[in-house]
């Protein structure tokens, strides 16, 4: 969909690596009418994260990048770079250069997968989520999810969001939501230097 043609930051290769990961991955099911008994994806967050772990690769330490600085701005803080996906302006007291691939799994769980809900998500609609929070933040994928399944945007996922979700279409809501990160992405001040 989006030619990449240079090493992008987090936040701009993380949209278009979504929507690849949806087109290309056989193990990630997004559900339609016809597969609505197997909406719920508690399985899905091993193929998830081994997907977007995938595209994520390893150290960079680009100083150009907002996301490898401690302090979230170019020079503020400490240069420690990302690594698979985990940015030292989220985690600045992580030793990023001898982080794990098990510890990066772990913090994908616990900070990204749990708080928008991944098990309880759509297959599909739970890597794009779970992917954009990591990439924007947990409250910024939330709203945005909400906002396109109609439900009040508070940042959080509960029952109510996760009820609209499964009654959406699967594919339309995965459209909507890369289409809103795209859009989020291109207004960062970044986007024209990392934009790919």
């Amino acid at each position: 969909l989006l030619p990449v043609s240079g090493l992008p930051p987090s936040e701009v290769r993380s949209t278009v690596k979504a929507v690849r990961l949806l087109n290309h991955s056989r193990s990630i099911v997004v559900p339609t009418i016809r597969n609505r008994e197997n909406i719920m994806s508690a399985d899905n967050f091993t193929p998830s994260i081994t997907a977007i772990l995938a595209y994520e690769g390893g150290l960079s330490k680009n100083r150009a990048d907002p996301g490898n600085w401690t302090g979230g701005k170019v020079g503020v803080g400490l240069l420690k770079g990302t690594k698979y996906g985990i940015a030292a302006s989220s985690h600045p007291g992580l030793d990023i250069i001898n982080l794990t691939l098990a510890e990066a799994r772990a913090i994908y769980k616990a900070e990204y997968w749990d708080k928008v809900k991944g098990d309880l998500l759509p297959a599909g609609v739970d890597l794009v989520t779970a992917d954009y929070a990591v990439n924007s933040g947990v409250s910024r994928s939330a709203k945005a999810l909400q906002k396109v399944v109609g439900m009040a945007q508070d940042g959080r996922i509960g029952t109510d969001t996760v009820k609209a979700v499964i009654l959406s279409d699967g594919k339309a809501t995965i459209q909507k939501l890369c289409a809103s990160r795209l859009s989020f992405l291109k207004a960062l001040k970044t986007w024209a230097t990392f934009k790919g």
